[in-house]
């Protein structure tokens, strides 16, 4: 077995290193030796090829509790532009953590920049150099990658930022984030293509073979922007009558989450449409956005509660 995946004692493993998230589990899903079957360690050691990172209300909302948002870091281009993790918002994303002088990171190298020219269209990889380990310089990691020609992303984690907010004590690591911003596992050791494959279907894909969620989480500002920007849109409120007649966003149409299945199709009849979704909270907006993607609805942007909304509210 070539890496780790770092799974549940308990139903669900957080490692915590100082308060900051490391990673999550996966749930038991297939059989041994693959690196996604469950274990018993609850220390998280890695037990495949791994080089050292350092030198020495209801049961649905409460499964939602349950859910470790992926803690957000900025990183360096290749240029030296700031990027953030939350840059990539609304779309799943494999973090990849690695080092030049890391045996076990140049092992899956390749097979991480095959799996990225078939599907980087689908989902954003940010391959991390962790700039300072064991001297490690950005020199190094570009160095490393134009040699070999790989074409995926490379990021430089210069005050090694991304490291430290998810507790990295090996290289490689690898960690997989939904597109709402959680995160589902985390790998410690080399990987190959087949398991990062699997990693991927399970952000892309989480419900094993449902359809992927393919719509779009953004701000409150970037949707106040889409509804200038000219182009025909439909903002849609999800919320109930009562809430909707009390205050909602001017132009928008009411159609209750629980209705969607029953009334998409007459009251959104264009389903390439850009359709904005609010609610109150942001809970009710993503259940909407998932519900319509299951309908066959391409152009949706969920951006959350109106308790984020700082532009006007009109009532009924």
């Amino acid at each position: 077995m070539r890496g780790k995946i770092i799974l549940p004692a308990i139903g669900l493993l957080v490692l915590i290193i100082g308060s900051s998230v490391l990673y999550s589990a996966l749930a038991d899903r297939v059989s041994p030796p693959d690196p996604f079957e469950a274990s018993g360690a609850a220390s998280g050691a890695a037990s495949g090829q791994a080089s050292a990172a350092t030198d020495s209300p209801s049961a649905e909302e409460d499964k939602k509790e349950e859910r470790i948002p992926a803690p957000d870091f900025i990183v360096q281009d290749a240029e030296g532009n700031p990027v953030a993790l939350s840059d990539l918002a609304g779309n799943p994303v494999v973090l990849n953590f690695w080092a030049s002088w890391c045996p076990p990171c140049r092992s899956e190298m390749p097979e991480f920049n095959r799996v990225y020219e078939e599907l980087g269209d689908t989902v954003q990889f940010m391959m991390i150099n962790a700039v300072g380990s064991r001297g490690e310089t950005k020199e190094d990691g570009l160095r490393y990658i134009a040699e070999e020609a790989f074409t995926f992303p490379v990021y430089f984690d210069m005050e090694q930022e991304a490291v430290i907010e998810y507790g990295i004590r090996a290289f490689p690591t690898s960690i997989f984030i939904d597109a709402e911003g959680y995160v589902v596992a985390g790998v410690e050791g080399a990987i190959n293509e087949e398991t990062l494959k699997r990693g991927i279907t399970m952000i892309s894909n989480p419900d094993q073979g449902a359809q992927s969620a393919a719509y779009r989480k953004i701000k409150p500002e970037e949707a106040k922007g889409i509804m200038e920007d000219g182009r025909a849109y439909i903002l849609l409120d999800v919320r109930s009558n009562t809430e909707y007649e009390a205050s909602h966003i001017d132009g928008a149409i009411l159609l209750p989450h629980d209705e969607i299945a029953a009334r998409a199709s007459a009251v959104l009849p264009d389903k390439d449409a850009r359709i904005l979704i609010y609610c109150y909270s942001g809970v009710r907006s993503a259940d909407a956005a998932k519900a319509l993607v299951a309908l066959g609805y391409t152009g949706i942007y969920d951006f959350g509660g109106i308790t984020d909304w700082p532009y006007e509210m009109v009532s009924s």
